[in-house]
């Protein structure tokens, strides 16, 4: 399982990187943002979901190790889509001039 696991980020980070780059590589205006640009980012928080379930299950070095991404993961997330909510909401309230 964890070598499921493993692939499984790496994988969602591939796609997530894809999607980034090639839907939305070009230059945007900043209005443009919606909470639809989110979803590259739910694979790999997903992953850090993942985390706790897979790591009782698991040796314990191999646990520490799954533990600890899985939390980085759940936090990259958290922060990414706080930062592009705010972006959206800000210009949705007509707060950009």
């Amino acid at each position: 399982m964890f070598v499921v696991w493993i692939c499984y980020i790496a994988v969602g980070l591939f796609v997530g990187m894809l999607l980034e780059w090639t839907i939305r590589g070009r230059k945007r205006d900043t209005s443009t943002i919606t909470p639809a640009d989110l979803l590259p980012i739910f694979p790999l928080m997903l992953a850090g979901t993942l985390a706790s379930g897979l790591c009782s299950k698991l040796p314990l070095d191999q646990a520490g190790y799954v533990i600890v991404v899985g939390y980085m993961l759940q936090a990259m997330g958290f922060w990414i889509g706080l930062l592009k909510y705010v972006a959206f909401f800000a210009f949705e309230k007509g707060s950009h001039r």
